[in-house]
């Protein structure tokens, strides 16, 4: 004569998964093994919400937990069978969460950054009268170099242009400048936070032969500006 089986220990999901074979009609009561993760999953199974979930999930779910999905074992492999169950099962609650998400929930993508515009200073030569700057320099994005461009300004022979940042407590070196061709300065580290909007720049004419510590004589002056 033949008992009932004991599924005293089986969660409510049985009835809605269908639960047959190994976990659900072998008298013997599952191991520790199987036991754990009904306990792991059916904390998460109560607190889903009711949601409609596409009814292909839950036959796939089914197809792998029937009988003809699962081939015989031996008794001593029957918590492999037992762990490969429930990993689908994992698998078909992972996708409810997923689709059963509101979508007002789900952040909209990030807006793309904008960049800043360059800040511009257009060096005047002396009296501010010409009617070309005498050079023309402008900030990269990220404020470690500056472009050069040359103006009006003369190639002198045995002498430098260099590159002042006007700051109170004296002139601050950013670079030599060529009276010819358009280049970039990378700017010493020290210096990047004074070029900001409104910052005064001005260029001396020195000696080749000078170490740039103080600027000589001002040829050109200007400011840096958004345009």
């Amino acid at each position: 004569m033949s008992r009932e089986p004991d599924k005293t220990w089986l969660p409510p999901l049985e009835a809605h998964l269908g639960l047959t074979g190994p976990l659900a009609g072998d008298p013997d009561r599952p191991d520790a093994a199987t036991l754990g993760w009904v306990r792991r999953l059916l904390p998460l199974y109560e607190r889903l919400p009711a949601a409609p979930v596409d009814m292909a999930i839950w036959e796939r779910i089914d197809r792998s937990l029937s009988p003809a999905a699962v081939p015989q074992a031996r008794p001593e492999r029957r918590w492999q069978i037992a762990t490969a169950a429930f990993a689908a099962l994992a698998a078909g609650l992972a996708a409810i969460l997923i689709l059963g998400r509101p979508a007002s929930i789900i952040a909209p993508p990030a807006a793309p950054q904008q960049l800043l515009q360059p800040l511009t200073a257009a060096l005047l030569g002396e009296g501010g009268g010409a009617a070309r700057p005498a050079f023309v320099v402008a900030t990269t994005p990220g404020g470690g170099a500056l472009r050069s461009n040359p103006g009006s300004a003369p190639e002198v022979r045995g002498h430098s242009y260099h590159l002042w940042a006007v700051t109170p407590g004296g002139h601050v070196y950013l670079g030599t400048v060529s009276p010819k061709i358009s280049h970039s300065l990378i700017v010493p580290d020290q210096a990047r936070a004074l070029l900001q909007n409104g910052a005064a720049l001005v260029i001396s004419l020195d000696p080749a032969t000078k170490p740039p510590a103080q600027p000589g004589r001002v040829v050109a002056e200007g400011q840096l500006a958004r345009l």
